[in-house]
């Protein structure tokens, strides 16, 4: 299956998670901790898997961060990578386990 435009994301404050509407949905899981973030994991379904649909969930989620001006901590090596892959957030991860997203 292709990406579709009709995925529309959702951020859910109460559930601590964004969603991407694929069936299942697709979800990216984050604790908030005063004046951090842990993003500690996503799910796409196995069918979805392979286009970018992680990569776009974090995004959301890095720049949800950026305009909190919280400090994000990927709980999982997989999130920090596609953090650094994602190419709007490589400035504003650090190489450290916390990165602080600034206003530029």
């Amino acid at each position: 299956m292709t990406p579709s435009p009709e995925f529309r994301f959702q951020h859910l404050p109460a559930q601590q998670r964004f969603t991407l509407s694929t069936t299942p949905e697709s979800v990216l899981d984050y604790e908030l901790q005063p004046g951090r973030v842990v993003f500690t994991h996503t799910i796409v379904p196995g069918h979805y898997q392979g286009q970018g649909l992680a990569a776009r969930l974090v995004e959301a989620g890095l720049a949800w961060a950026r305009d909190q001006q919280l400090k994000v901590v990927p709980a999982l090596a997989r999130l920090g990578s596609l953090a650094f892959a994602i190419p709007t957030a490589r400035s504003s991860v650090g190489t450290g386990v916390e990165g602080r997203f600034m206003s530029r």
